[in-house]
């Protein structure tokens, strides 16, 4: 009842266990592995779209033991498995997998159109004057009407350089309307009231006066509140 043949039995420690798996990304210092334990042979790392690069490295219990597979490379996006392969010093092999999982490129929401936000919004603009607002627009009004569209969308609103965050809106103030990406600048446009006092009385008929007498000349949004006729003259 012998067998056929035989061999002598191996040489060496046979000890195949790592010690460690440390795991560096994009040339940060390396770090060990979380949940590692040596007689744990499979690994999962998830990482930012942002991890480009990584390395692995391990070391043995055994300092005769021979380790296989580490080392760095780039990620791609998915799944990126190390196979490491630890030899004993009498030949016996253990197999440990680490899969680093490389999170998608996150996608980037396009930003509304600006001119879809003021369509929506039920702004009227004509040759960057912001028209068609009663005297009693505030300037949240507006800040609201822009959000609805497009909910991270700013609008500033400036008299003289200075920003304004409340009370009703008056001839010559500027509102700038941004998407993000894009910005326009308009300036407000109340018909009567030219001085830009928020209403319409004699001191707005004074300027009409000077104007049509060629004393004081009206220009730009004071100019276009004279004409609630809108025919430029």
């Amino acid at each position: 009842n012998l067998p056929a043949s035989t061999s002598m039995p191996k040489k060496g420690n046979p000890n195949n266990l790592l010690k460690t798996i440390t795991l560096s990304s994009n040339g940060e210092s390396a770090t060990l592995i979380n949940g590692f334990s040596s007689t744990t042979t499979k690994y999962e790392v998830h990482v930012e779209n942002s991890v480009k690069k990584a390395a692995i490295n391990g070391t043995t219990i055994n300092s005769n033991a021979k380790i296989a597979g580490t080392g760095s490379k780039d990620l791609v996006v998915g799944n990126d498995v190390w196979n490491i392969t630890v030899t004993a010093q009498n030949g016996d092999k253990k197999e440990y997998s680490v899969n680093i999982i490389r999170d998608a490129a996150p996608v980037t929401e396009k930003p509304k159109e600006l001119s879809t936000i003021i369509e929506e919004a039920e702004l009227h603009i004509d040759n960057n004057y912001l028209t068609g607002l009663t005297f009693t627009t505030d300037v949240s009004t507006i800040s609201s009407a822009v959000n609805k569209s497009y909910s991270k969308a700013t609008v500033v609103v400036k008299k003289d350089n200075e920003v304004v965050t409340k009370g009703n809106l008056t001839t010559g103030m500027t509102v700038t309307i941004s998407n993000g990406e894009q910005s326009n600048t308009y300036t407000v446009v109340l018909y009567g009231d030219i001085n830009g006092d928020g209403v319409v009385n004699s001191l707005d008929l004074l300027k009409v006066q000077k104007h049509i007498l060629g004393v004081t000349k009206l220009t730009g949004a004071a100019f276009k509140a004279a004409d609630p006729s809108k025919d430029n003259d």
